[in-house]
């Protein structure tokens, strides 16, 4: 996929980029690059903005910048962004650079450190073609991002920080601590989820609680029927998924209590009655 060089030539200024890497359930990492462009209308004296996927690339190797920036200059390249430029400059043409339509604009990233040190490696290549390239000012923060990181900063005070990559396995007693609403549902579903067995034994609750009525909500009580469906774990780096998590602990409520309520070993054992308030039973 590639920026065809009739729409780099129609472009009537520079084209800019918002680009992001990511892994896919199997961890295979992939940079994805849009590049956006204000276009002048055929036939008329309109202007149009104007957007193009001009890479979806799986990524191999390191992920540091120097890495990262080289192959972004290839994928520049392949969609015809510097090729004026890189063109001029490998004829030995002798042009002054202000004379050059240049066509590389600023790049929308999110703040990951590798992305700084990759625009520091884009400068230093971009000069080398006569390319005028400032690192600082061609770099924007990506908004969304902006926000995630603000959002998750505020709910840090009200539960624990997520901060591993979504693993279920048993965490000590230190790392699993309670402080807050969040933290306890982020305990609930990493109990439930922290194995096949109990997993198999949550969507058992489901099928046997829909079948004989056990869920019931509102005022007055009234039987409901609950979808089959899993508990999500919020990850760092995945946007929302707070929200989400709680959202689903939400809508499983009934499930997630009754099947807390009746595993009293699962209580005792795992969360140390902290779930839950404990009986002197428990106790």
């Amino acid at each position: 996929m590639h920026l065809s060089y009739s729409h780099n030539q129609a472009s009537m200024g520079q084209i800019s980029i918002t680009m992001d890497v990511w892994s896919d359930q199997n961890r295979q990492p992939f940079l994805a690059m849009t590049a956006h462009w204000v276009a002048k209308v055929e036939g008329t004296t309109a202007l149009q903005l104007k957007t193009a996927l001009i890479a979806f690339h799986r990524l191999g190797g390191r992920h540091d910048g120097k890495t990262l920036a080289e192959t972004v200059m290839k994928l520049l390249d392949r969609a015809q962004i510097t090729v004026k430029v890189r063109l001029l400059h490998e004829a030995a043409i002798p042009i002054h650079v202000s004379d050059v339509s240049l066509k590389v604009g600023h790049f929308t990233l999110d703040n990951a450190g590798n992305n700084g040190t990759m625009m520091r490696f884009l400068e230093t290549m971009m000069g080398d073609r006569d390319i005028a390239f400032d690192a600082v000012d061609r770099k924007i923060m990506c908004f969304a991002h902006i926000v995630d990181l603000s959002s998750r900063q505020v709910t840090r005070t009200a539960g624990n920080a997520v901060d591993d990559d979504g693993d279920d396995s048993p965490q000590s007693d230190d790392e699993t601590t309670v402080s807050g609403s969040i933290a306890r549902g982020r305990d609930v579903v990493r109990v439930i989820r922290g194995s096949g067995t109990r997993r198999d034994a949550f969507n058992e609750v489901i099928t046997n609680g829909n079948d004989k009525g056990w869920f019931k909500t509102g005022q007055p009580l009234a039987v409901v029927k609950i979808k089959a469906l899993q508990l999500l774990r919020d990850v760092r780096t995945r946007w929302d998924s707070t929200y989400l998590m709680l959202n689903r602990l939400r809508e499983m409520r009934p499930v997630w209590l009754y099947f807390v309520e009746f595993d009293v070993h699962l209580i005792i054992n795992l969360t140390g009655c902290r779930l839950l308030p404990c009986s002197s039973k428990q106790q």
